[in-house]
């Protein structure tokens, strides 16, 4: 098998790929970083295995919307994404099921303050939003430019980056769906961290750059938090 990298290669749907690929007895097999181009203007810029949309990428619509997050066979499937919907100024990032949050996730609609909390086909079942209220206050006053932030290891971010983009808080989603409030350093849990888990649980735990120190509590949290946002 060779690797080689084709442009424009124009399949018989009508679809346009370009980037890198296996080449092996006569076939071409789409694998590794590629862009594909869609008959109706869509627009996919990311991971590609077995000719196919797998990994993580970013699909732009032709409208203008964008989604971030794991493909598969060119579908979104179950997993954390941030959808950024500028036809009806809807921001989401949280956890995804056929285009509609599923799971922990924050929606932010035309400017209004953010909601969190676990949601079912798009609907918000728990809401949290109260509790952390006062965090999404703290993060939109301190934070200078976007408080979403996306980063390349396919991890999504609602908060501060302080320093540089591996020190991070606030709210960090993993590709499992769990999310956790609290310090990342180099992308991993620290110090005092509230565990929004995949199942819909809440745990409180203290870390020390990803290793579990103890079970902690609500005011630990709140307490830690407040202390590095505002140093």
């Amino acid at each position: 098998m060779d690797k080689i990298n084709v442009v424009n290669r124009e399949l018989p749907d009508g679809r346009i790929y370009t980037g890198e690929c296996i080449k092996h007895f006569g076939s071409i097999e789409f694998k590794g970083q590629g862009e594909m181009k869609y008959p109706n203007g869509d627009n996919y810029v990311g991971m590609f295995d077995g000719g196919f949309e797998r990994g993580y990428g970013k699909y732009m619509f032709y409208d203008g919307d964008v989604h971030y997050g794991w493909f598969n066979d060119g579908i979104p499937p179950p997993g954390t994404g941030f959808l950024d919907k500028k036809t009806t100024s809807t921001k989401c990032l949280g956890s995804f099921y056929n285009g509609l949050p599923n799971g922990w996730a924050i929606r932010m609609v035309n400017g209004r303050p953010p909601q969190f909390g676990w949601w079912e086909d798009g609907t918000l079942v728990k809401n949290m939003t109260n509790a952390f209220m006062w965090i999404f206050e703290k993060i939109r006053d301190e934070t200078k430019g976007d408080m979403i932030q996306i980063y390349d290891n396919g991890m999504f971010g609602f908060g501060k980056p302080q320093g540089d983009c591996d020190t991070f808080y606030g709210f960090l989603f993993d590709k499992e769906g769990t999310v956790s409030l609290g310090n990342a350093w180099n992308f991993n849990k620290d110090h005092h961290c509230a565990i929004f888990k995949n199942d819909g649980s809440l745990v409180f735990d203290e870390y020390n750059d990803g290793e579990f120190v103890k079970h902690s509590s609500p005011e630990d949290i709140l307490w830690n938090f407040r202390l590095r946002v505002e140093e």
